[in-house]
């Protein structure tokens, strides 16, 4: 049976295309997810952590706690940035 290169390319291929599904399924789903965790809003806004629980201290950014957790709106963090503009 003779090699042929494009056997390869085109598996691979495939196993790329797979992942590139798989982190296009991860990133709407995290485009959809209605609350964010601290690490996550900090990540959105592009401000470390410990500035945005300065902004909470102060109550400067929207957030709500549950269950001794601070969450916070994709929405209202939205709003927050349009109105407010950057850090």
């Amino acid at each position: 049976m003779n090699y042929n290169p494009f056997d390869e390319i085109n598996q691979r291929l495939g196993q790329i295309e797979a992942k590139l599904d798989l982190f296009q399924k991860e990133k709407d789903l995290h485009e959809t997810q209605k609350y964010l965790s601290s690490k996550e809003a900090a990540l959105d806004l592009k401000i470390s952590r410990a500035h945005l629980y300065r902004m909470v201290m102060n109550k400067e950014v929207p957030f709500k706690k549950f269950r001794g957790r601070l969450l916070f709106s994709r929405e209202q963090l939205r709003e927050f940035v349009n109105r407010n503009g950057k850090f």
